[in-house]
């Protein structure tokens, strides 16, 4: 009798929704992400729990810093992907990466010699936190001229667009035809409040294409179920063209 009174409400269970993570540190060893193939394990069963299906490895590509190569994502996913499939773990890797725009990111783009994926030949990229990058009008154009759709990551985290709370500096970028993918954690406060803040602007104008978890260690496990319910990101979902989930059609 009155049952109601004591039940617990349905789970939102935004990352089902989701389906498939496009930026995210998954391969070990390679970067600042997990130090073992058990860390990797342990993520990834983690993101299966909450409902991923796959993801996009987006390991860093930053010269004198992380000095990777394509060939290291695509061994480094090959060989995870053999792990995954010893284990039974139902979930699918492509290998892409994270590029810092420099100098070399340009050659590579010219060349083209980036690591994409998608319908559109995606590639994720960043750039320092606290300044404008010198390299990036003109790392846009070449990527864009070699066939390339350029993905902004995690805009939120960047000082130079985001003190002013302006949107306009964020439509600048759009109207270059770059695309923007907030962090995930941003929407829980894991980079501070502005950070969040900003995050959750670029959801009510309908700025954001894409949803990453730039999930690093098994530290941020825990984040995973808080931003699964909530409630934030189930309603900015609706109403904004993400596009993760189509990712399981194209790749």
């Amino acid at each position: 009798m009155f049952s109601w009174l004591t039940s617990s409400r349905t789970p939102i269970n935004n990352l089902h929704e989701l389906q498939f993570d496009m930026h995210c540190h998954l391969l070990p060893g390679i970067d600042d992400g997990p130090e073992s193939i058990e860390e990797s394990l342990s993520i990834i069963q983690a993101m299966v729990a909450v409902g991923y299906q796959g993801a996009i490895c987006t390991s860093h590509i930053f010269p004198e810093v992380y000095d990777n190569k394509a060939d290291d994502m695509l061994r480094g996913v090959d060989s995870l992907q053999s792990v995954l499939d010893k284990n039974n773990i139902n979930f699918t890797l492509h290998a892409s990466a994270e590029y810092m725009v420099d100098r070399q990111f340009i050659e590579l783009a010219k060349a083209k010699k980036l690591l994409a994926f998608g319908k559109k030949d995606y590639v994720v990229i960043e750039t320092g936190f606290t300044q404008e990058n010198p390299y990036f009008d003109e790392a846009i154009y070449e990527m864009q001229y070699a066939g390339y759709c350029p993905i902004l990551a995690h805009p939120e985290r960047y000082l130079y667009l985001s003190q002013s709370k302006s949107i306009e500096q964020f439509e600048k970028i759009i109207d270059k035809g770059i695309e923007l993918q907030i962090n995930l954690f941003s929407l829980i406060g894991l980079y501070g409040r502005l950070s969040k803040e900003v995050a959750k602007i670029l959801l009510k104008n309908n700025f954001i294409q894409w949803i990453g978890t730039d999930i690093h260690r098994s530290q941020h496990i825990s984040l995973l179920e808080k931003a699964n319910d909530l409630k934030t990101l189930s309603n900015s979902m609706r109403d904004n063209p993400i596009q993760n989930k189509y990712l399981a059609e194209s790749i």
